[in-house]
């Protein structure tokens, strides 16, 4: 193998066949050093990665770690694998401890401030944006970052600044431009959301992101089969898109096929587990089904998501209750009106707890003095 003759000149020196006896044990000993086969398993499974199936590039990444403990290249794949699965908080840990070993990486700094995000951990996602953006001051995506985190905190001009900053960096980071226009459009500038997004998609017939962006939009507006039709785009362009996935499903629920959008909404969820809204209307669809059963499963999910979110504990109150079980029922009940006492004026007249109309506790618990 070439340098090796270079990396000990003596070598050189002494006779052909001996030369070429110690160039190959020192070529064997190269190649079987603990890091070039953690380089060589690292690099197998970033090809893994890329397959259907993923799990054969963990076992190579975890194999690489197991042989040679500070390949930070390995950590940081391996988190990769786990934003794949949406396992965030496995994912961070994997970006820290690549950090660990390589403090001024980049792309680790990125995809952990990412995964921080989705695990709605703000000031942490905060701190990395601002080490990226030193690190890397042309990266778009810190600027990006930093607006999702003001966003979150209601900053929205901040956060507008924070995305034209990103945009001027990149005009070409359609995904970008779409954040931008969804700031916009929740901020209630509708108009201006739909102008971005129709001209992403101009740009870009099949910008997924856009699609079902535009979609949403629209959905909002009403226009329910215009709507699907870039649901269904959206997907075609992205198979894994599990957001325009469980859209679609959504708004073939707002049109009475029941059975069409929690086929959807499965779809989705098998693609993204931690889609809340998803589960959220899911278990809504089994009611109207009257699949009380399945509705609590789906609800039971969906607090395990968002345990502080009241409508769920009022919603898998309700289902009990139509099921029977009142004791359940009670319970949940009573977790929800803990979040939000405003509840109590809607159990007053909800039919759903029809059941337990003349239940003590159920009155004491809905009662106006209660309220004060």
């Amino acid at each position: 193998m070439p340098g090796y003759s270079n990396y000990q000149p003596w070598v050189g020196n002494l006779p052909s066949a001996i030369r070429l006896i110690v160039n190959s044990v020192m070529a064997l000993i190269f190649f079987w050093h603990p890091r070039m086969r953690a380089n060589i398993l690292c690099n197998e499974g970033q090809v893994a990665l890329e397959l259907p199936n993923k799990d054969l590039a963990r076992a190579k990444f975890e194999r690489a770690i197991k042989l040679f403990p500070q390949h930070w290249q390995s950590y940081y794949n391996l988190g990769l694998f786990f934003i794949r699965k949406n396992l965030h908080q496995k994912a961070v840990d994997c970006f820290s401890k690549s950090l660990l070993i390589k403090p001024d990486f980049g792309w680790a700094y990125n995809e952990r401030c990412r995964a921080l995000l989705e695990l709605e951990r703000f000031q942490d996602a905060r701190k990395d944006a601002e080490t990226l953006a030193v690190l890397e001051p042309n990266n778009e995506w810190a600027d990006s970052y930093l607006a999702q985190v003001h966003s979150f905190f209601g900053n929205y001009d901040t956060a507008i600044a924070c995305y034209e900053s990103a945009i001027r960096k990149n005009p070409a980071n359609l995904a970008i431009r779409c954040d931008l226009a969804n700031l916009r459009f929740n901020q209630g500038k509708s108009e201006e959301a739909e102008r971005e997004l129709r001209q992403i998609i101009d740009e870009d017939h099949r910008n997924s992101r856009g699609l079902n962006s535009l979609g949403v939009i629209l959905r909002k507006q009403g226009k329910l089969e215009a709507a699907q039709e870039l649901f269904r785009r959206a997907v075609l362009s992205d198979s894994s898109n599990a957001s325009a996935i469980a859209n679609l499903g959504e708004a073939y629920m707002e049109q009475g096929h029941l059975e069409l959008g929690i086929m959807e909404l499965l779809n989705a969820l098998r693609i993204d587990t931690s889609l809340f809204e998803a589960r959220f209307t899911l278990g809504h669809a089994y009611r109207r089904m009257e699949d009380f059963g399945k509705a609590i499963e789906t609800m039971k999910t969906a607090l395990a998501l968002r345990p502080d979110d009241a409508r769920v504990s009022y919603n898998l109150a309700c289902y009990y209750c139509l099921k029977g079980e009142l004791q359940n029922a009670l319970a949940a009940l009573e977790n929800a009106l803990g979040i939000d006492a405003s509840l109590k004026n809607l159990a007053r007249t909800d039919n759903d707890f029809g059941k337990l109309r003349s239940n003590k506790k159920f009155n004491n618990l809905i009662s106006v003095s209660e309220c004060l």
